[in-house]
């Protein structure tokens, strides 16, 4: 039932907003939002519309059962668990940055950057993790493996190649990683 009041909900939203089929959503039309005295809003009415969304949604996998979402994530799903992590950096970044602009730091500037460099030692290690999780998993396959130790290597190369997919700056180190990886294992 919750899905369908959800489906129905998304419906109206696409009607109300001019939903064009096939399109992303940057080329498509994007309505003037109104406020309540008349005037036009802001430009910046989907940052705001995102933060309200983020919030909601947050809100809701807030009141699900823990245990539910554990044994979700435990049955082959941890790439939720880094989208969540990716998610909140990003977050705590554009955070910080505006609370520092309110305080009128004039290093908001700087602290971007360290942000910045901050979530790409963070991809690096995800990356780092991912490439020797299949990296060894490829080896016992390759060793005459059961049958699970290649249906792990499997999840494992689809756990990268999905990380990949998130985060395309992180293909130019992933031949130094897998150098890395392939030293050790095989020297």
């Amino acid at each position: 039932m919750e899905r369908k009041l959800i489906n129905e909900d998304i419906s109206n939203m696409k009607y109300l907003f001019g939903y064009k089929p096939g399109r992303v959503i940057s080329e498509q039309e994007q309505p003037e939002m109104v406020e309540d005295n008349g005037e036009p809003e802001t430009d910046r009415y989907m940052f705001f519309s995102n933060l309200q969304q983020i919030h909601r949604q947050m809100g809701i996998l807030l009141e699900k059962d823990p245990e539910m979402i554990h044994s979700i994530l435990e049955n082959g799903h941890d790439w939720a668990q880094d989208h969540i992590a990716t998610a909140k950096e990003s977050i705590d970044q554009v955070f910080d940055f505006i609370m520092n602009e309110e305080e009128g730091d004039g290093d908001s500037e700087e602290m971007f950057e360290s942000h910045e460099n901050e979530n790409k030692k963070t991809l690096r290690k995800q990356l780092h993790t991912l490439v020797g999780n299949e990296m060894k998993l490829g080896k016992k396959a390759d060793m005459g493996g059961a049958a699970h130790h290649k249906e792990e290597h499997k999840k494992a190369e689809k756990e990268l190649k999905d990380f990949l997919n998130d985060n395309p700056s992180m293909e130019k180190y992933q031949d130094e990683v897998e150098e890395h990886f392939y030293k050790q294992l095989y020297g």
